[in-house]
């Protein structure tokens, strides 16, 4: 992850802006690895950085939350989606069903 962190800083500083791809990624291996804070603050810094989530980054929270057992967080998460501009999709919810 760390590597992660020192590629995305050295893509802006050459220039280059990060996709939501770029922080889907981030935002998947962070939630894998247990690290919800940074997950929360790359997520962050996609929405500062005026980038729309897509229902993949949704998908990729949730299902790092329910891998950890923290299903009042996906929820709330699924609950708050559309103040993110994203529309939860069958898949978000059946990741929380699982």
């Amino acid at each position: 992850m760390e590597q992660m962190e020192g590629s995305l800083s050295r893509m802006i500083c050459a220039g280059f802006k990060p996709t939501v791809i770029t922080y889907d990624i981030l935002i998947s291996g962070y939630g894998r690895a247990g690290l919800f804070d940074k997950m929360k603050d790359c997520f962050q810094q996609l929405l500062d950085a005026k980038i729309r989530p897509e229902v993949s980054t949704l998908n990729s929270m949730i299902a790092a939350y329910c891998d950890h057992k923290l299903y009042e967080e996906a929820e709330k998460l699924l609950k708050d989606a559309r103040q993110f501009c994203v529309n939860p999709q069958a898949s978000s919810y059946s990741i929380l069903l699982r």
